[in-house]
């Protein structure tokens, strides 16, 4: 190989490289997603005559209702997330999301338990 070639080669236009998209975005959106889904299945258990488990959220439910709960639960999920996703822990986001879906099948699994 010639020396024309090997500089011919090496100043050569490369290909433009991807940009990834951000991952906290997404990770933060599926955190608060699982926690709306959580939201929901509260909602229908406790219609159908269950209790809130979280001490904090059955308590804010006791004394406000259903709104005050909505608004604790949801207002604490954004505020973890964010605070986690500021400290740019897109990880540590995804792992507290697989926690939080742990709670999801455990409200599945009681409302697939009680209709069964």
């Amino acid at each position: 190989m010639s020396l024309w070639h090997a500089q011919a080669r090496s100043s050569a236009p490369s290909a433009p490289s991807v940009v990834e998209a951000p991952r906290l975005p997404r990770a933060l959106g599926v955190w608060m997603g699982v926690n709306a889904l959580d939201m929901l299945l509260t909602f229908y258990l406790l219609g159908i005559g269950g209790i809130e488990g979280n001490p904090m959220l059955a308590l804010a439910l006791a004394s406000g209702g259903v709104g005050s709960m909505l608004v604790l639960k949801l207002g604490m999920a954004l505020a973890a997330g964010l605070l986690i996703s500021k400290m740019g822990r897109p990880a540590v986001l995804g792992a507290a999301s697989r926690l939080m879906s742990l709670v999801v099948v455990y409200n599945a699994g009681l409302l697939v338990y009680l209709y069964s």
